[in-house]
């Protein structure tokens, strides 16, 4: 699987629909190799549904995710294992995902001893790396997940997440159930092993802070679609979709500035019957007849920018 010059991962027109509800439709996103890509939007639009397929956990309607160039929905045994390997997840609930029956120690050591790494001893001592590498100490590997805050048992499920030197870690929502000052920390780790290990991320969240604190490219996502894309310091400076322009604006320290405006009329139609054309149309202070009869493209717009709009805001 190694040796190519590609994305790490691409995401090429992805579909998936539970039934009537269109979770994700036409979806294309990639994550080049050690890059940290940002992605926002509000609960329902489709973030964890397009986590859980680019880990395989979910097999989409239509569409391809491919990991190093290899579609990960055709790959057999030792493929399959190696993308396993290499790709890891990091939950939003750090409590459900540790098993409450096992000790700490054995939870980090379960992916090295699934995929058959190291003697008893050396992996011992792996977890105690770890969990110095997330900022725990040797004894806690002895205690059961319960006995800690909900920060550190992130700090466990990251410390898992990196046991088998991953290339590519999907986080979803890994802070929001946290509180502010522990974000910070888990965030400022997380950039810490990105710098040292040089992990790709692909980060979801529904909060604009922590994607600008993270991420090196985001995309903004809306009903199941990509609406814009870019560097993260272009979007944040300079955003051309309405929609991302209305997510700027409701975070405090730009309402303070006034500097975006448009805060979204109404609700988030629903994904059983999203509106025609631009599904951002109904809630967006500039429709026109044109975004009921005709569904923008997703276009580059300037360098590395690219909107789903018809109009140049």
């Amino acid at each position: 699987m190694h040796g190519v010059s590609g994305p790490l991962l691409e995401v090429s027109a992805l579909t998936k629909t539970f039934g009537k509800v269109q979770a994700l439709s036409g979806i294309s996103l990639s994550v080049g190799e050690g890059e940290v890509v940002g992605l926002v939007g509000e609960s329902g639009c489709g973030k964890t549904t397009l986590a859980k397929l680019a880990l395989r956990l979910l097999m989409p309607n239509s569409g391809e995710v491919r990991y190093r160039e290899k579609n990960i929905f055709r790959l057999q045994k030792e493929t399959l294992r190696v993308f396993r390997r290499e790709v890891q997840m990091v939950f939003q609930d750090p409590f459900g995902s540790l098993n409450p029956r096992m000790r700490i120690g054995e939870i980090i050591e379960e992916p090295l001893l699934v995929h058959h790494i190291g003697t008893s001893l050396e992996r011992k001592k792996k977890v105690a790396e770890l969990l110095e590498s997330v900022g725990l100490k040797e004894n806690h590997s002895r205690r059961y997940p319960h006995e800690f805050s909900g920060g550190e048992r992130q700090r466990i499920g990251i410390a898992r997440a990196i046991a088998l030197s991953p290339k590519l870690l999907i986080l979803d929502e890994p802070v929001s159930s946290l509180d502010l000052s522990i974000q910070t920390q888990i965030l400022r780790l997380l950039l810490t092993l990105h710098r040292k290990k040089g992990i790709a991320y692909l980060l979801i969240s529904h909060d604009l802070r922590v994607i600008s604190k993270v991420s090196d490219r985001t995309l903004v996502m809306y009903l199941g679609k990509i609406v814009e894309e870019g560097k993260t310091s272009d979007i944040f400076s300079n955003p051309q979709h309405p929609y991302t322009r209305a997510l700027i604006a409701s975070q405090p320290q730009y309402i303070k500035e006034k500097k975006f405006s448009g805060i979204p009329k109404g609700e988030v139609p629903s994904p059983i019957d999203p509106p025609s054309g631009c599904r951002y149309r109904l809630r967006c202070p500039h429709a026109e007849r044109r975004c009921a009869d005709e569904e923008p493209l997703l276009l580059e717009r300037q360098k590395s920018h690219s909107v789903a709009c018809h109009f140049e805001l």
